[in-house]
C-alpha cells in the first residue's frame, strides 16, 4: 500500500443565511486570514450583487442584503496560502 498525504483547507466555516422579510442576513467564521469574496447569487449561480471582496483576519463576520423576493444563495469564497474555498447557503426573501 502506498501512503497519501492529503489537506483539509478549513479556512471558511459556519456559514449560515436568516432571512426575514425582505432582509438576510449571512454569517461566517474564517479558521485564518483570508481574502474573501461575499456575494448573492441566484439557484442556478448567477451573481445577483457581489457584498464585498476584501481581506479580513480570522474570526466571525456578518453582512448584511435587503433584496427583492425570491429564492437565492449567499455565496463566501475564501482564499489564502492554504488554498481556495467556496461554501454556499440557501435562503428564500418573502414580501
Amino acid at each position: 500500500t502506498a501512503d497519501r498525504q492529503f489537506g483539509l483547507n478549513n479556512t471558511l466555516g459556519f456559514l449560515t443565511a436568516t432571512a426575514s422579510h425582505r432582509r438576510v442576513t449571512g454569517n461566517f467564521r474564517l479558521a485564518r486570514a483570508a481574502r474573501v469574496v461575499l456575494r448573492i447569487e441566484t439557484p442556478s449561480g448567477g451573481i445577483v450583487k457581489t457584498l464585498a471582496t476584501r481581506s479580513l483576519p480570522s474570526g466571525n463576520g456578518t453582512i448584511s442584503w435587503r433584496g427583492r423576493p425570491g429564492s437565492y444563495l449567499f455565496s463566501a469564497t475564501a482564499k489564502n496560502d492554504v488554498g481556495a474555498v467556496e461554501l454556499s447557503a440557501p435562503f428564500r426573501l418573502r414580501r
